[in-house]
């Protein structure tokens, strides 16, 4: 990934009982659509231990890359099927900082 690179975080919250319906398809869709598309790096998915959130991390080679496919019709309607199991609090970041261990 270049300087220009970006990470896209969702925060989702979720009734903990279907926290792992929202995991089978948030991995669906990036299976399907979102790892097809120009720019894609990686997309790595977190689950709460109490069952109340998942975190989707995905990494892109640009913010054009990433919002074009925030666009693209497949991801939107994966979106909104997310946006019925759960509430998503969406940014885009760039990598400020890298501690590495010592």
């Amino acid at each position: 990934m270049s300087d220009a690179s970006v990470t896209f975080i969702s925060v989702f919250d979720v009734a903990p009982e279907r926290q792992q319906e929202l995991v089978d398809l948030l991995t669906e869709g990036a299976e399907q659509v979102v790892s097809r598309q120009p720019g894609f790096g990686s997309i790595e998915l977190y689950q709460s231990l109490d069952g109340s959130r998942v975190v989707n991390i995905a990494r892109w080679e640009s913010v054009v890359d990433a919002a074009r496919t925030r666009e693209h019709p497949e991801a939107v309607a994966y979106a909104a099927r997310a946006a019925e199991i759960a509430s998503a609090s969406p940014a885009m970041f760039r990598r400020t900082v890298t501690v590495p261990p010592r």
